[in-house]
């Protein structure tokens, strides 16, 4: 990024040069948006806005650091990743509990990841489980945690030797093909379909999760010219259909539609989430496919009709990976993200970015400090757009060509997350705040919910600048959200941010587990004097 308040020095050669006029201007001001000062730049920020990162632990791509048995130590590397991606303003963690038919949590269905202990089937010492205690961390810290498992790439090679006795492909071996160098499971069997609902039925039932998240990888990527070797499946499940690419797809809708299902059952506020390739389809192929040209696509090659699962309600949220540059020639950022924009209804689509490539990849755009970051600011062109997701964790540790500086710039208020989608009942919960009292630190303010009620989620407290003796929606200023899962007890928080001679009204928002607010307290008028400061209620 270059210096707040400067203007950067943008090279025209990132841009395309048959581009018109106006779209080198449009282009020219979101790399200003994006330079701006922190009071600028928060001037964009919604209420309401997912901040997450991918926390990969196939090969411990960011999770843990090396292999590791120790309560002690995994719990402290986790705590320090924590900190760090609290302090950008992180909100959200997709963690890989799943990255190969095998588990970072105690299961009765699945063995232990080598990925976290350096043998399959080998456990933390002990009797540790880590997720429940890396959820409630997460939780203290104010961020949700899905747990993000590949459903059907159940190996990192062919050596069936490194897999434990309870793995997937070594009691079901007629379960799985290999494709590439891996093994997959096959989603035309009944059987395979069965085993990846109880998995999930395991992690929604056992753990406190915020959500399930699965990514791209469904029917594996084209390689090599080698065809899927499913057609003894298809002639046993699919001779119904047209043809085996429908049936494919057919699966891999029946598997989504039962898991969405069976997550609202289990519990309605846990979030049901895919990120998909970022191209559906191309347009020469339908008509209502991106105006692209790329290879591969999500409906074609790995049968995820993510649009059909939209459509139907199967899930709550999606995180298309837009991992191009502003200007690629075939699969262009800005044309990808309009496109999902309009497909996508509702507080669903988060943006999936490649903080990966930052400073990485041979590709001029990506050398640039300013790629990414207006990638972000077109965004807000689009108020379909609910938030942001940067694959990977430590890629955003690493802080290439200052990318976490960036963060910590525009994420540095507090927002809620969106929504969840549900029928259930809202419960009125209140609270009741304290009179505020002025300290050498700034305005004091003390709350409790109100009597005989259950204590909600999580609090907000917003101000308002002036006198307001009823919520004007659009003209709070959210100052601090609890921790998630609070416990019966009292609240207190300083605003530091105050200046003489200015009023401000306070008050305290109740949230729930789906993020709504389900109460507003009394607010507080705060007068700020030289020496004194008045308070009316």
């Amino acid at each position: 990024m270059p210096p707040e308040g400067g203007i950067p020095n943008c090279s025209f050669t990132t841009f395309n040069l048959k581009s018109k006029l106006h779209k080198l201007l449009l282009w020219l001001f979101l790399v200003l948006i994006s330079s701006c000062q922190d009071s600028h730049s928060q001037s964009l920020r919604q209420e309401r806005e997912v901040r997450a990162v991918w926390i990969a632990t196939f090969f411990q791509l960011d999770f843990p650091r090396e292999s590791s048995r120790s309560r002690v130590v995994l719990t402290e590397q986790w705590r320090q990743m924590l900190r760090q991606l609290a302090n950008m303003g992180i909100n959200t963690l997709y963690f890989q509990v799943r990255p190969s038919g095998d588990a970072f949590y105690r299961s009765d269905l699945v063995p232990w990841s080598r990925f976290l202990s350096g043998q399959e089937g080998l456990g933390p010492e002990g009797d540790f489980d880590p997720l429940p205690l890396f959820i409630e961390m997460a939780h203290e810290a104010g961020m949700e945690l899905h747990a993000w498992m590949n459903p059907l790439r159940v190996s990192a090679n062919l050596d069936t030797s490194l897999l434990a006795k309870n793995h997937i492909v070594r009691q079901h071996p007629d379960w799985a093909f290999s494709y590439g160098n891996r093994y997959y499971l096959d989603p035309g069997l009944p059987g395979v379909r069965w085993h990846l609902l109880n998995v999930v039925e395991e992690l929604v039932s056992k753990y406190d999760i915020d959500g399930i998240h699965m990514d791209d990888y469904f029917y594996p990527y084209p390689s090599g010219g080698q065809a899927v070797p499913d057609s003894l499946t298809y002639d046993l499940y699919g001779q119904s259909y047209f043809n085996i690419e429908d049936w494919r797809r057919s699966n891999i809708n029946q598997l989504i539609e039962e898991m969405g299902a069976l997550i609202k059952r289990k519990k309605g506020y846990v979030k049901f989430g895919i990120s998909p390739f970022g191209v559906w389809r191309n347009q020469a192929r339908d008509k209502s496919g991106s105006a692209t040209s790329n290879k591969i696509t999500s409906y074609d090659d790995l049968y995820a009709d993510v649009l059909k699962w939209l459509d139907e309600g199967w899930i709550d949220y999606v995180v298309p990976q837009l991992y191009w540059e502003l200007d690629h020639p075939i699969s262009n950022y800005e044309t990808l993200l309009e496109w999902w924009a309009d497909k996508v209804e509702g507080n669903r689509l988060i943006i999936g970015h490649a903080a990966h490539k930052v400073g990485q990849e041979a590709d001029l755009a990506w050398k640039l400090p300013e790629e990414l970051p207006r990638q972000m600011a077109l965004t807000f062109q689009y108020p379909q757009v609910q938030g942001h997701a940067f694959f990977r964790a430590r890629s955003l540790l690493g802080n290439p060509l200052g990318i976490a500086d960036s963060l910590r710039r525009n994420f540095a208020r507090p927002v809620i997350l969106p929504e969840v989608r549900t029928k259930q009942r809202r419960q009125a919960v209140g609270s009741v705040m304290k009179k505020p009292r002025l300290s050498n630190d700034g305005v004091r303010l003390c709350w409790e919910k109100e009597n005989e009620q259950p204590t909600p989620y999580y609090y907000g407290i917003y101000r308002f600048e002036g006198k307001k003796s009823q919520w004007k929606k659009g003209q709070e200023r959210l100052l601090f959200k609890t921790t998630y899962g609070m416990k019966d007890r009292r609240f207190c928080f300083t605003d530091v941010n105050t200046q003489k001679g200015q009023t401000y009204t306070y008050w305290v928002v109740s949230f729930d587990r789906f993020h709504r607010k389900i109460g507003v307290s009394k607010p507080w008028i705060v007068e700020m004097g030289e020496k004194k400061f008045r308070l009316r209620q």
